[in-house]
């Protein structure tokens, strides 16, 4: 029967300290023991001399840390609480904590030869009698999630009472998840009625109006690749090597798919990209926001805005740009726009589904903009059970501002 691991540690250790030209029977001879008991008397006198001597020896097998380094000091010879009980439970939990806390520190004293404080082994240093689990001059505090971690996409929507708005699957929903961020206000679920594919198709319009005027300049601030993107959108078809034709088949793609309608459905290769993502921010005038999901519901938020380039000949161009942004750096702007009841305009795209969805906001959104809009408030809002509070804050801010 092979022996178990803590089994063959134990006889390893009792192999090494036989003789050398004795047999390894398991048998210690009492020549043997005797040396044993003389060791361990000089271990002790010497203050953890031999074990410190030991964990030097790199060519030694014997050793009792399992790890990728061995520790800087003796380990305390404090036994644990509650090991004379194997799995037992019955053991006062913090009192043996504590004890095995003295003991430590009282073994770090003893062998250093000086007072150890709490600093000194990363403990606490505000006085606190708080029970901590050391071992090692480490202490094990609180976990947090470190910086540039995921979180799940209902996080980011919570401060702004955000809900997914589904969206018919064509291909086109990127432009039909839009419309839906930007007109509806509590529907969970947008169909193809006359009147949503009229307003989509406005949208679709204005976005790529402004794609095919944006594209010469684009190209020439290096902020499009219309070789790479002819690539992308016709695989099969090796792209124009010259950059002026490229820059012409792509504008008559843009073209093509300017007056097609958001209902009828669209090759793979034709969904909407980043060069979508960013125009639409330049067409909404403000960020567009996209939580990018994976199938464990951890998101990551990409935003797209638009700023000012310089084209060769001096001229100013503004298109759009943007781009995955920096976990912490999204969470801390989020927090920002619900301090001050800014309403970000959100889309969601399910990379796994490959489909983006609108997100509604309830009355959530139409009271913020109330609150900033005066004139939005007494002609829509009248209606509402926080009209009243909105029109105090109102006057009240503009007491304020006449202060």
């Amino acid at each position: 029967m092979p022996r178990a691991p803590l089994e063959q540690a134990v006889t390893a250790g009792t192999e090494s300290c036989l003789s050398p030209g004795q047999a390894s029977d398991g048998c210690v001879t009492e020549e043997a023991a005797e040396a044993d008991i003389v060791m361990t008397s000089e271990a002790e006198s010497a203050q953890g001399t031999a074990d410190a001597d030991m964990l030097n020896d790199v060519d030694s097998e014997l050793s009792g840390y399992v790890g990728s380094s061995a520790p800087s000091h003796t380990q305390s010879p404090a036994p644990t609480p509650g090991s004379e009980y194997a799995y037992s439970l019955a053991s006062d939990t913090m009192a043996d904590l504590t004890t095995v806390e003295t003991n430590r520190q009282e073994s770090l004293q003893t062998e250093a030869g000086v007072t150890t404080s709490n600093d000194e082994v990363g403990g606490p240093t505000d006085g606190s009698n708080e029970t901590s689990l050391s071992q090692d001059g480490y202490i094990i505090e609180k976990v947090q999630q470190a910086p540039g971690m995921p979180q799940q996409w209902p996080v980011f929507l919570l401060p702004f009472r955000g809900a997914l708005t589904s969206v018919p699957a064509n291909g086109q929903c990127a432009y039909t998840a839009l419309y839906a961020t930007m007109s509806s206000s509590d529907e969970t679920k947008l169909l193809f009625t006359s009147e949503v594919v009229k307003g989509v198709n406005i949208v679709k319009r204005s976005v790529y109006t402004l794609m095919m005027a944006n594209l010469a300049n684009d190209v020439a601030c290096h902020v499009v690749d219309p070789c790479e993107e002819l690539r992308r959108l016709y695989p099969s078809q090796p792209p124009p090597t010259d950059v002026n034709v490229a820059t012409a088949a792509l504008y008559t793609h843009y073209a093509q798919e300017r007056i097609r309608t958001v209902n009828a459905p669209i090759p793979t290769a034709f969904w909407a990209g980043s060069e979508v993502l960013r125009t639409m921010a330049q067409y909404l005038r403000e960020p567009l926001f996209v939580l990018d999901v994976n199938n464990h519901n951890d998101a990551h938020l990409h935003r797209y805005y638009y700023k000012d380039y310089m084209l060769p000949n001096g001229d100013i161009h503004e298109t759009g740009c943007g781009g995955a942004m920096d976990d912490k750096q999204a969470k801390a702007m989020l927090e920002q726009y619900a301090r001050l009841h800014v309403m970000p305009v959100f889309m969601v795209l399910k990379r796994y589904e490959g489909h983006f969805y609108g997100v509604h906001h309830g009355e959530v959104s139409t009271k913020w903009q109330a609150e900033g809009d005066p004139d939005f408030a007494s002609t829509n809002c009248a209606s509402h059970d926080w009209y009243a509070e909105v029109v105090a804050q109102s006057v009240q801010s503009d007491q304020v501002g006449w202060y």
